[in-house]
C-alpha cells in the first residue's frame, strides 16, 4: 500500500491501480487497501476496478456486521458509470440494498438526482438533491448540489432551454465528483488489514 501511495503522489495512477490491485488480490481482507483502490479507481474512471473493490469492502463489512448502506450507494455509482450512465438491473439492485439499510442513504440519493437530471427529469433531481441536503446539511459537496438544484429549477421555470448539454453536463459532473462517504471501521477490521 505504501508503494501504491508513493506512485499516486508521483501522479502515476495506472501504476498505482495495478500495484494496489495485485497486492490486494494476495491480501483480500485488507479493507483499507480496497478503500484506497475504490476511491482511486473512481477518480480515474476505472469503474470496473471500483466495482470489484466496493464488492470486497461490502464482504468485509458484512462479515463484521457493520453498516454497509453507504458502500452499496458507492457500488451503485460505480456500476452506473460503468454502464455508461444507465440505471440497469445491477445498479438498481445495489440501490435497493442501500435503501433497505438506510432510506436516506446520500450516495444513492445523489445518484438518483444525477440520473434524473441527465434524463431531463428536473423535478425529481431537485427533490433528490433537496433530500440529500435535508439528511446531510454539512455535505462536503453542498455548493455543487445547490448549483445542481438551481440549474434544474432554471430548466423547470424555462429560464434555460432543456436539452442543452452545456448546461446539463456541468452540474452533473460537479455532483458526480463531489459524492463521498466516510466509513468508520471497527478495531477488529483494522487488525485484519
Amino acid at each position: 500500500i505504501d508503494a501504491a501511495r508513493e506512485a499516486a503522489k508521483a501522479g502515476d495512477m495506472s501504476s498505482l491501480l495495478s500495484q494496489l490491485h495485485e497486492k490486494l488480490l494476495q491480501a483480500p481482507d485488507n479493507i483499507e487497501g480496497w478503500g484506497l483502490l475504490a476511491r482511486s479507481s473512481m477518480s480515474t474512471e476505472r469503474y470496473d476496478i471500483a466495482v470489484e473493490a466496493y464488492s470486497h469492502i461490502l464482504r468485509l463489512l458484512e462479515i463484521n456486521g457493520q453498516n454497509t448502506a453507504p458502500v452499496y450507494g458507492l457500488l451503485a455509482q460505480a456500476q452506473y458509470y460503468l454502464a455508461r450512465d444507465s440505471l440497469n438491473a445491477s445498479v438498481q439492485a445495489s440501490l435497493d440494498e442501500a435503501f433497505l439499510r438506510n432510506k436516506d442513504e446520500v450516495n444513492s440519493l445523489s445518484l438518483l438526482a444525477i440520473h434524473a437530471f441527465s434524463s431531463n427529469d428536473y423535478q425529481v433531481s431537485v427533490k433528490m438533491w433537496q433530500r440529500v441536503l435535508a439528511v446531510a446539511p454539512d455535505h462536503p459537496a453542498r455548493p455543487s448540489i445547490e448549483a445542481g438544484i438551481a440549474r434544474a429549477q432554471s430548466f423547470l421555470t424555462g429560464q434555460v432551454e432543456a436539452g442543452n448539454s452545456e448546461y446539463i453536463s456541468r452540474p452533473v459532473q460537479q455532483a458526480k465528483a463531489g459524492v463521498t462517504v466516510s466509513v468508520e471501521l471497527s478495531p477488529t477490521l483494522h487488525a485484519h488489514g
